[in-house]
């Protein structure tokens, strides 16, 4: 401070100098944040897309596993009839798990880690509706899924089996009305 008191007009040239510096490095710190924020967006994007197609396979396989256990199930439906209006009261059966199954994805929303959503999606017949509701959520671990899954699956390999079974019968009981206990016959017939 001797210097700007001997020389007043040296140390507001050195104090211009000092803030012209800085607001220079303050603008040079300041892009190099916004460039390295650029950096971190891209980054999150990169990370919240793949999130988000692993989700999707995640889903997209719960619901494949559901649709193959209709498929059967209504297959066998399909060989035990001949007419559309036996058809309907058959079809009760399949339909009740389904409107079950959209009321705990309902409830799901709301409580996705609740213990009625767990066991939602867990039980094969409402767990593709009740997981996809908990899955966008996050926090649903892996072994939850695994088991979702290998239930399904198990499941639609048994209802391949009994659907062939009712299908090997009823394909040759031609003008006999299916009902429940029929089915249920045909299922266990020896040939």
């Amino acid at each position: 401070n001797c210097m700007a008191a001997a020389f007043p007009a040296h140390g507001k040239q050195e104090t211009r100098k000092n803030a012209k510096q800085q607001r220079y490095e303050v603008k040079g710190f300041e892009q190099q944040m916004a460039v390295g924020e650029e950096r971190m967006e891209e980054e999150n994007n990169s990370k919240e897309v793949i999130l988000l197609l692993n989700r999707l396979v995640r889903l997209f396989r719960v619901f494949l596993f559901r649709e193959l256990v209709n498929a059967r199930i209504l297959g066998a439906i399909g060989s035990a009839v001949e007419n559309e209006t036996e058809t309907q009261q058959l079809t009760l059966p399949v339909t009740i798990p389904l409107m079950i199954g959209i009321f705990l994805m309902i409830h799901t929303f709301q409580y996705p880690n609740s213990m009625l959503s767990f066991w939602g999606s867990i039980i094969p017949f409402t767990s593709p509706m009740v997981m996809m509701a908990r899955i966008p959520f996050g926090g649903v671990p892996v072994w939850q899924i695994g088991l979702s899954l290998g239930l399904l699956f198990v499941t639609f390999l048994l209802f391949a089996w009994l659907s062939g079974k009712i299908y090997r019968v009823g394909i040759l009981m031609y003008g006999k009305k299916a009902s429940f206990k029929e089915l249920w016959k045909w299922m266990w017939y020896k040939s």
